[in-house]
């Protein structure tokens, strides 16, 4: 009885030394697969790559019983500035015409209508491209790993195409208005129209240009942002030493546009709100 229950035990312990080892190899596996797929970029081009990446981190994760691969809260990167939202100045359009304000001020406030939407898109744009090139970072500190990067990586290669269409299509629209706040005769128009405050209108122009600021340099981010998604789709087909290279300087030239961005944003923030009433 005694001999058996040895044996049983010596059983027990051979088959955990095979499980160990059989985790170790996965995990040489994992980080193999990051390496060969090119560590400073997201792996490959599909999000059922991603998925079988973050499984097989799943997979060592739970055959160790350590930590639950959730990915790293220095991965999300909170520091991108907030979207930018000016709703009352479409509204406030419609009440100027509807109040018969001089043309030169529905122009101004439409202007200041579509410099905000413009904003907006840039934020969401900046947003994402910043999330994404800030994960080489963190993996090259060593704050994170590759497979901790995936789930970001996958997740704004994915919203990249709706960030262009978006700022695309507010670009268009603030064309149509560009401008406008600055060619317009703030005292003139205040004095053709006895309730409409000289101060409240100057605050329109002075947001105007604030916005400008921020969409044309958002346009550099999101340009920078759409020529990494372009590199994406085709990394497949790409010599991998080159892409990596390519990857790698668009990394390290990011801040030349996002910090002027980031700068523009915070003049933003500051400038005075567009609220005028008739």
């Amino acid at each position: 009885m005694g001999r058996h229950s040895s044996a049983e035990a010596a059983g027990a312990g051979a088959r955990t030394v095979w499980l160990v080892l059989a985790a170790v190899l996965v995990a040489a596996a994992v980080i193999w697969f990051g390496v060969s797929r090119g560590l400073g970029d997201e792996p490959g081009d599909t999000a059922q790559e991603t998925t079988a990446t973050q499984d097989d981190a799943e997979a060592l994760a739970s055959a160790m019983d350590g930590p639950d691969g959730e990915e790293s809260a220095e991965a999300d990167t909170g520091d991108a500035p907030e979207e930018t939202t000016e709703e009352p100045a479409a509204t406030q359009t419609e009440q100027a015409q509807d109040a018969g304000m001089p043309e030169e001020v529905t122009a101004c406030l439409g202007e200041v209508s579509a410099g905000t939407e413009r904003a907006a898109a840039a934020a969401e744009s900046a947003e994402h491209w910043r999330t994404h090139y800030t994960q080489m970072g963190l993996i090259e500190s060593g704050e994170i790993t590759p497979e901790e990067a995936a789930g970001p990586w996958a997740e704004t290669r994915e919203a990249g195409p709706q960030d262009q269409e978006r700022f695309s299509a507010a670009q268009a629209a603030y064309e149509d208005s560009a401008g406008s706040c600055a060619d317009l005769d703030v005292a003139g128009a205040a004095a053709a129209t006895d309730d409409l405050d000289e101060g409240a209108l100057q605050a329109c122009v002075d947001r105007s240009a604030a916005l400008a600021l921020v969409g044309d340099r958002g346009a550099a981010v999101n340009e920078v942002w759409s020529g990494h998604l372009v590199q994406m789709r085709s990394k497949d087909e790409a010599d991998p030493e080159a892409y990596q290279a390519e990857w790698l300087a668009m990394v390290d030239a990011a801040p030349e546009t996002m910090e002027p961005y980031d700068a523009a944003v915070a003049e933003l923030e500051e400038a005075p709100a567009c609220e005028l009433s008739s």
